[in-house]
């Protein structure tokens, strides 16, 4: 894995914007989504960017692909992320989840259909050019992927 596209894996389950939504914790039964989720307190007054839209369920099922994700839970966080983008379309970092979680799973058509989804969705977010630049390296598309990078690279150097 090229060493420029392993910040892809890590800035899932760390929102930009410095904060976190709130730890989660989870009862899991029958393999399925957990039936129970309990949401700690927010620590911080300012919600994170990719949070200020979603619904507070897909906060908790984006959270939860993030813990599975954390956990190597394939499965499960592609589940999540799969729930997290039904509960609000409009949820890119989700997509940006499913994105990542189906490349990890090397279902590289579907992570690259994530991942342009998360970047309609939010343009401006040099983590989602990265993530999809890492789906192009790993089909073997070296050109879009530095592409994807470099402008990945541009909107941070713009956002300062």
């Amino acid at each position: 894995m090229d060493v420029r596209f392993h910040s892809v894996i890590i800035k899932v389950f760390q929102p930009t914007g410095g904060g976190h939504a709130g730890a989660v914790t989870w009862e899991q039964t029958d393999g399925r989504l957990p039936v129970r989720l309990v949401e700690s307190r927010n620590t911080s007054k300012k919600r994170p960017r990719q949070y200020q839209n979603a619904t507070m369920d897909a906060q908790r099922a984006f959270e939860l692909g993030a813990e599975y994700l954390e956990k190597k839970n394939l499965d499960n966080a592609l589940i999540a992320f799969q729930e997290t983008v039904r509960i609000d379309p409009s949820f890119a970092q989700g997509y940006n989840g499913l994105g990542v979680t189906y490349s990890l799973l090397g279902e590289y058509p579907k992570a690259l259909l994530a991942c342009c989804e998360a970047i309609r969705l939010d343009p401006k977010e040099p983590e989602f050019y990265r993530a999809r630049g890492y789906v192009y390296e790993r089909m073997g598309d070296e050109a879009a992927a530095e592409a994807d990078l470099a402008k990945a690279e541009a909107l941070e150097a713009a956002q300062g």
